[in-house]
């Protein structure tokens, strides 16, 4: 009888365990993440995503955006290469689509990926989508089922263009028209971060943008991840396992000044943020409140990425309230995240 009642605690216990499991799964969001990733690229895109691969409770799926195929399956050696040096087995390892080649034919351009589609109708509750290079893919995604699409996605954030409209960002220019098309027509929570502020370089209240040394955010920084990030710099064309085993000089590298967007900002998506927040002033004994955030305006974008205040979708756009300290609370962030990885 005692045996028999083990037996069943065994059961109920396995059954536990495997509910608990699946609650888990089931409560993980969905984050689709469109990046122009590549060893030719801008190397902020490897700090993106290192960030990006960081965070708690999200299913990452990743888009390679780009219309170069080799460009695009360096970007994928990069991921799995970061995968291989983070450990874990299968289940963290994100899933990887080859973003379309060609710019959009039309607005209503609907050829994209049929995983893609798939990714939205299979979803259990809302998306979140992040775009940090062009958003063609996103834009044909939309055109293919405009309700599945407003159905499914909650929050699109999009890191492009210039908030005075002053040039046509490059994020822009990569597929002006996909641009236009989310921008204009699409009826999801659109959370825009400007690139620039008024020009090329030009930073302000609604800009991301900043600039740092290396050394500022990677000091203390897990060695072997460290690696990874030198491996890009150099652009080796040594077997990535192989690299890893060298002994490297880092000094050229950590003096390097490094251009950054998008990176410190990604911790809004699984809500982690505050915790930051609370470490930052815990650790220079301060009390101050976040130093960026998100005010709502109705805007129209025209040729060029040009935003006409005043008329349009209502978007949420980014916003700094004190440049000095969001400089110093985004290294912050990082630091945490390089040290920790």
């Amino acid at each position: 009888m005692i045996a028999l009642c083990t037996v069943a605690c065994i059961i109920f216990g396995m059954f536990v365990i495997l509910y608990m499991i699946c609650e888990t799964a089931q409560e993980r969001k969905t984050v689709l993440y469109s990046t122009d990733l590549a060893i030719d690229g801008d190397f902020d895109d490897y700090f993106d995503l290192v960030v990006m691969k960081s965070l708690e409770g999200i299913d990452l799926k990743i888009i390679v955006d780009g219309n170069d195929g080799a460009q695009k399956q360096s970007g994928v050696d990069a991921i799995r290469n970061l995968e291989k040096i983070a450990g874990g087995g299968y289940q963290d390892r994100a899933e990887v689509i080859i973003g379309r080649d060609h710019n959009l034919q039309s607005l209503y351009d609907a050829d994209v990926d049929h995983r893609l589609v798939e990714l939205l109708e299979d979803a259990k509750g809302k998306i979140d989508i992040v775009t940090v290079g062009s958003l063609r893919d996103v834009a044909a995604l939309y055109n293919h089922d405009p309700e599945l699409f407003e159905q499914k996605v909650g929050r699109i954030w999009i890191f492009a263009g210039d908030a005075e409209g002053t040039m046509a960002e490059y994020n822009v220019s990569l597929d002006e028209t996909a641009f236009l098309r989310i921008m204009n027509w699409c009826e999801v929570d659109i959370y825009w971060i400007p690139c620039f502020q008024n020009g090329i370089w030009t930073r302000g209240t609604n800009t991301s943008y900043f600039v740092t040394k290396h050394e500022e955010i990677l000091h203390d920084a897990d060695p072997v991840l460290l690696m990874w990030f030198l491996y890009r710099f150099e652009k080796s064309g040594a077997n990535f396992q192989s690299y890893m085993k060298d002994n490297k000089n880092t000094v050229e590298f950590m003096e390097d000044e490094r251009n950054l967007w998008c990176a410190p900002l990604f911790p809004l998506l699984d809500d982690s943020m505050e915790n930051y927040l609370d470490s930052y002033n815990q650790e220079y004994n301060l009390n101050v409140d976040l130093p960026c955030g998100f005010s709502e305006k109705r805007i129209m974008f025209s040729e060029g990425g040009k935003p006409a205040y005043g008329k349009g979708n209502m978007i949420h756009v980014f916003e700094i309230y004190d440049n000095e300290r969001y400089v110093d609370f985004c290294r912050f962030i990082l630091n945490n995240i390089f040290r920790s990885f």
